[in-house]
């Protein structure tokens, strides 16, 4: 079963449709791409089962209705065909394997900047407002994206993972010229670049796990995305802030190099598509090849048979601006993120001046990496806690103590060994 499942996901990786284009859709094949494959909704009417296969009255509905709980079974789903002999292609059962049940980077970039505001003052001698800049222009950058981005991602033709790998790879392109550019105007410039085109993480990840993760599941793993995002940026300014001490100003842009880069092959070799309109939409088009039959058609065509291109651009991009206009309630959340925002960057561009300037905090050791023997001082008082711990577990063990004491001392007991 694990072979199979990892096998179904690997496929739909960019790294599954290089292979395929490249060995002739030999390797990693879909099933409807397998010679003799057969629709399950087929197969009881090819072995004349004629009792399990549905009558031409319950299949010809409209499609248009969400006959989701009549068609499914435990396990299959048979397919709706409409009056005009259109059948919606949909999953092949209740548990298909295609169904799908890197944000930490581009948030990096966002603050391991702010420490290298002083060194950019003084290498191209401009103001303090000058050098913000280059934070400033970075945040605008990837809450511009978004707005044509994520949008975008909802075209079926498109699909989320399209998106995904061609924006990150221009993002890991963008950050050379970004770290090794001498000038200022042209520096802003790429890093406008770099936010724009790697905003798609930050925008279209929640809808990527609302399609992979069960909806019960589903608020703790935006919790656990959300940590990242906010973890990225309070760790920038620290790492970037202690490397800048020993090389240029470059260094914290290349820092951010080290990290894309892995992440986008990870990205091209591991991320499979998501979208369940871009899935079916494929599907759909195997089937027709497949079978001859040129009527099998996934729901997102039926919805965009009459639409030209620019009908279904102003869908994607225009209508959901419409609705954070004209309700009041995602307007005023949208209004309300942008001032957390607005207050939280400013944060990274005041620690210098407070922190370094006011209080004498330096972002480096002063002096210098300290003696192998400064560790053992560390250890010759923490190791006073294994027997401290010993002791507090021996003495409470019994019933009549609270478990969580006896617990505390195994705890002193391992944090001294």
């Amino acid at each position: 079963m694990f072979p199979k499942l990892a096998i179904s996901v690997f496929r739909d990786t960019s790294l599954g449709f290089f292979i395929r284009f490249l060995d002739g859709n030999r390797l990693l094949r879909f099933p409807e791409d397998i010679p003799g494959f057969v629709p399950p909704f087929l197969v009881h009417e090819l072995a004349g089962d004629d009792s399990s296969t549905p009558s031409e009255s319950d299949n010809e509905k409209p499609v248009e209705e969400d006959s989701g709980e009549t068609r499914c079974s435990r396990r299959g789903i048979d397919p709706v065909k409409s009056k005009d002999g259109v059948i919606l292609v949909d999953w092949y059962s209740t548990d298909d394997p295609d169904n799908p049940l890197l944000t930490f980077t581009v948030y990096y970039g966002s603050s391991a900047y702010a420490p290298a505001i002083p060194f950019v003052m003084e290498k191209f001698d401009c103001s303090e407002a000058n050098a913000s800049l280059g934070l400033a222009i970075y945040v605008i950058g990837y809450g511009f994206g978004p707005l044509l981005w994520s949008p975008l991602s909802e075209i079926p033709t498109l699909g989320r993972n399209a998106l995904y790998i061609a924006t990150m790879f221009i993002f890991t392109l963008l950050i050379i010229p970004t770290a090794l550019t001498d000038s200022l105007p042209a520096f802003v410039v790429a890093r406008f670049l770099c936010a724009f085109f790697g905003s798609p993480p930050l925008s279209t990840s929640p809808a990527s796990f609302t399609e992979m993760v069960p909806l019960d599941k589903l608020p703790y793993v935006l919790a656990m995305w959300s940590g990242l995002t906010t973890l990225a940026p309070a760790l920038g300014p620290i790492i970037a802030g202690y490397t800048l001490q020993s090389k240029d100003w470059h260094c914290s842009m290349f820092e951010l190099l080290w990290l894309a880069s892995p992440g986008f092959v990870l990205l091209f070799c591991l991320l499979p598509e998501t979208s369940t309109d871009n899935i079916l939409l494929r599907r759909a088009a195997r089937l027709r090849l497949v079978t001859g039959n040129p009527n099998y058609r996934s729901q997102s065509e039926i919805k965009q048979a009459t639409m030209t291109r620019s009908d279904i651009l102003f869908n994607a991009i225009i209508k959901p601006r419409e609705m954070n206009i004209l309700d009041p309630a995602i307007l005023f959340s949208t209004i309300y993120v942008a001032l957390l925002y607005a207050i939280f960057y400013p944060f990274f561009e005041a620690f210098p001046m407070v922190f370094s300037a006011m209080h004498g905090f330096l972002l480096e050791l002063r002096n210098g990496p300290p003696v192998p023997e400064f560790w053992l001082r560390m250890s010759l008082v923490v190791s006073a806690l294994a027997p401290i711990g010993l002791f507090v577990f021996a003495w409470t063990v019994s019933p009549d103590i609270h478990c969580i004491v006896p617990l505390s001392g195994v705890v002193l007991f391992q944090a001294a060994a």
